[in-house]
């Protein structure tokens, strides 16, 4: 089973407690995955202050080019990790689907960035 898999099949209820096991988790996957570029796509859209990013900056966070990280974009939306919009013809926005807005919430929460009461979130398979 791949990590994509797991995160298709998961459904979350994070305390405290989880959220710090969480935390080591995400560290741990930023040390061992740097050249798995699905994690470094999910790490940088979990953490960053925005709930959207355009596929240029998250091609620039990932160092990639925009048109070779399309497909691997393409494909964490096809699993329906991922939702792409286009607002218009040159743009493409790209956020978690609600179904796994979680792995956001529970990264903000970690970083401080929401209140610090527990984070209940479930996706919706």
């Amino acid at each position: 089973m791949t990590l994509l898999d797991s995160l298709h099949a998961m459904t979350v209820n994070l305390s405290q407690d989880a959220l710090k096991y969480l935390a080591e988790m995400f560290r741990l996957l930023k040390t061992l995955a740097k050249e798995d570029i699905y994690v470094r796509i999910l790490l940088v859209l979990a953490t960053q202050e925005q709930e959207y990013t355009s596929l240029r900056g998250l091609a620039r966070s990932v160092n990639m080019s925009p048109k070779n990280l399309k497909k691997y974009v393409q494909k964490l939306a096809s699993l329906g990790i991922l939702r792409v919009e286009h607002p218009h013809e040159k743009m493409i926005l790209i956020s978690f689907d609600p179904k796994y807005r979680w792995l956001r919430e529970a990264a903000l929460a970690l970083s401080g960035k929401v209140d610090g009461s527990d984070v209940t979130v479930a996706s919706q398979l």
